[in-house]
Formats: structure tokens, C-alpha cells, sequence
């Protein structure tokens, strides 16, 4: 680190000039016979939700958001087969007009070739 003598900046070491380094050679230990036994069944607080609570919460939560995907898809799946059904019944209806459309146009023009005297016939 930087440190200030008597007006000059001087590059200390940072662990030799560290107050920290400088200190005597002992170190703190656990006192004699070590630390006292901890009870720590008394100092933990009893749980509010236990884990099976906690687990049948989730299951609960997970299960009824399946339920609403599925529910979701199936709705889904049944409307656009309900679009399919009517596309296939537009499409067939389009194409009951066109056909009638072409049969009239191939007989208006079989009767104009019959009145000329063609017979019908190319």
C-alpha cells in the first residue's frame, strides 16, 4: 500500500509493514477443555410449515398447473379441427360452385358450336 512519510509517498510491502505482521506471535486459542457443549435442540425453533406440507404444497401447485396447460391444449386441439372441418366444407362448397361454373361455361359453348352447325364435335 501507499503509505505518507514525512511528506513523501513511500511503496510499503503490503504484509511486512501491515500492522497485522508486526504483532507478536501469539495466536488466540479455544480455552482450556474447549468451547461449552451447545444445545442446539433447544435453540433451533420448531419449523411452522413442515417439509411434507411444503412438498404436498408444490405437488398441489404443479399438478393443478398441469391440469390448466392440458386443459389449454385439448381447447386448442379442438379448435382447430373445428377450422379444419370448416375449411374442408368451405373448400367443398367452393369447389361444387366451380364446378358448376365450368359445366355451364363447356355447355354454353357445346351450343354455341351446335348452332353453327359443328354438331358438337372439334
Amino acid at each position: 500500500g501507499l503509505m505518507l512519510f514525512a511528506g513523501r509517498i513511500h511503496l510499503a510491502h503490503p504484509f511486512k509493514e501491515s500492522r497485522f505482521y508486526s504483532m507478536s506471535g501469539q495466536q488466540d486459542m479455544p480455552p482450556k477443555g474447549g468451547f461449552p457443549q451447545i444445545n442446539y435442540k433447544r435453540n433451533i425453533p420448531k419449523s411452522r410449515i413442515p417439509g411434507l406440507m411444503l412438498f404436498a404444497g408444490f405437488g398441489i401447485v404443479a399438478a393443478y398447473t398441469g391440469y390448466k396447460v392440458m386443459s389449454y391444449n385439448w381447447a386448442e386441439r379442438a379448435r382447430r379441427e373445428k377450422a379444419v372441418v370448416v375449411r374442408t366444407k368451405d373448400l367443398n362448397d367452393m369447389q361444387r360452385r366451380e364446378d358448376i361454373k365450368n359445366f355451364m361455361r363447356t355447355r354454353q359453348q357445346f351450343e354455341e358450336e351446335y348452332k353453327k352447325g359443328g354438331g358438337g364435335h372439334h
